[in-house]
């Protein structure tokens, strides 16, 4: 699939001559009240306008494929182009090296020096001919080098051509050399693309070819705009399959292999290195920085979580003994209600420490959520209806099985932050908030329009003041 970049003049057939027949009646072209005259009209009777698309390609094929009149001889990567100062005066690149005092502004045979090993003989003859022609054909082999050569060459046109093929193609399986390729070149905006697009998929889809960039993983398991669409769990579970396929980069296998492939790797290890965790082992405590993105207090919240976490002996005791300790003295804290809620916590704290949880929704419906856990004496489910598209969050306390299974003091409050994306691209935020809820209060946080399915709903919660475990994991 290709993308064009043209300025081509729509060709509009000739009709048939019409005879004139007598008539007493005056013909139009005798009427002083001329009819005005269509585009169509004008597209027929304008002979210049015929002629462009024939003189581009004229011009394309005589100067530029058969070198014509050529003044310059340009010869990069063991290859050679007749072409023409006048033309490449249009690249900044060149207009520098012909304007200034450089020793080539008066040869006529230059070999370039091309530093930058994405650049591709073929990439440089397209971003040539585009200084020849009105329109450039970019296909998917082809865009990133054109790109080097765009930048190298200073063709904004062509660069800002290869950015629009690139966003109209971005696909899970591209983003990543897309994503490269805009932060080696400078391109902003579209990095900010391909990091939005990793950031909402990345926990529910991704290839071994990702997992073998640890910069760019450890960068996004730590931002705080990473959609978590089930659980903090599934952070870790992609961090271990991360930490096997560095170890073993000629790994190749479905997703379901490389999980069991990891399970009996890291139990082997623990076994051979007698239960001494991976990251204390000599050499290996630069891994860790993937799994310092992990939030590991919020999987101390279950038991089946935990059992996995210590079997795998990956994470040193030392980083998770104080979070137990933390997670207890919380516990006790809210369960003697000295606790009523985050109101200590800073913007930047609780998007660095905040319980990570969403969903996916495939179709329309009414849902409800609950995420399990250490739920500090609050129930708090988020409930959704597609009708409506009115997301509410509410404080359950009623239908528990025992008054002591929740807090019941009069008023508890939650720091909150929604965020839903559409399959569209719209995308919906409500910031960080306090909610301040009372027994069993419904309160409306988030409002959608025009749902379109699926729908990634990413939350993030704080339900206690204490800090330390934050502090201590961040």
């Amino acid at each position: 699939m290709g993308g064009a970049w043209s300025e081509g003049v729509r060709q509009v057939p000739t009709p048939a001559r019409q005879v004139a027949q007598p008539s007493n009646k005056a013909t139009p072209l005798s009427n002083p009240r001329k009819r005005a005259l269509s585009e169509e009209d004008i597209e027929e009777l304008s002979p210049k306008r015929k002629k462009i698309k024939s003189t581009s390609n004229y011009i394309y094929q005589t100067l530029f494929r058969d070198g014509i009149n050529s003044d310059l001889t340009i010869r990069a990567l063991g290859k050679e182009w007749k072409l023409h100062k006048v033309y490449l005066c249009q690249s900044g690149y060149f207009s520098s090296m012909f304007s200034g005092s450089w020793r080539e502004s008066n040869q006529s045979d230059i070999s370039l020096s091309i530093p930058d090993t994405n650049i591709t003989p073929e990439a440089l003859d397209v971003a040539f001919s585009s200084l020849y022609k009105d329109h450039v054909h970019v296909g998917e082999t082809e865009v990133v080098p054109l790109v080097a050569a765009a930048t190298m060459l200073q063709l904004d046109g062509l660069l800002e051509h290869c950015q629009v093929y690139m966003r109209e193609n971005m696909s899970l399986e591209r983003v990543v050399p897309f994503l490269m390729a805009s932060t080696q070149y400078g391109l902003k905006n579209l990095k900010e693309e391909c990091d939005n697009m990793l950031r909402l998929h990345l926990v529910k889809s991704y290839s071994v070819s990702l997992l073998k960039h640890t910069e760019l993983l450890a960068e996004l398991l730590s931002s705080p705009e990473l959609y978590v669409l089930q659980v903090e769990m599934d952070v870790y579970t992609l961090a271990k399959r991360w930490l096997y396929v560095s170890l073993h980069p000629d790994w190749s296998g479905e997703m379901d292999k490389l999980l069991t492939d990891s399970d009996q790797f890291f139990r082997e290890h623990s076994t051979a290195n007698d239960d001494r965790c991976f990251l204390e082992c000599p050499g290996k405590e630069e891994w860790g920085r993937v799994f310092r993105g992990v939030r590991v207090q919020h999987i101390l919240n279950d038991v089946v979580s935990v059992r996995t976490v210590e079997g795998d002996k990956i994470i040193p005791d030392g980083w998770l003994l104080p979070l137990y300790r933390s997670q207890w003295l919380s516990m006790l804290i809210v369960d003697q209600r000295m606790d009523t809620g985050p109101s200590n916590l800073s913007t930047d704290q609780f998007l660095a420490t905040s319980l990570r949880c969403g969903r996916v929704i495939h179709e329309p419906g009414e849902y409800c959520w609950r995420w399990t856990g250490f739920s500090f004496g609050f129930d708090v489910l988020i409930m959704y209806n597609s009708s409506t598209g009115v997301i509410n969050v509410k404080r359950n306390t009623k239908s528990q099985p025992c008054v002591s299974a929740v807090s019941m003091q009069p008023t508890r409050t939650i720091m909150l932050r929604l965020r839903a994306a559409l399959f569209d691209g719209s995308k919906f935020d409500t910031g960080v908030c306090q909610v301040p809820l009372t027994l069993d209060e419904e309160y409306h946080i988030l409002t959608i329009s025009n749902s379109s399915f699926p729908l990634y709903v990413s939350v993030n919660l704080a339900l206690t003041s204490r800090t330390d475990s934050h502090e201590q994991s961040s």
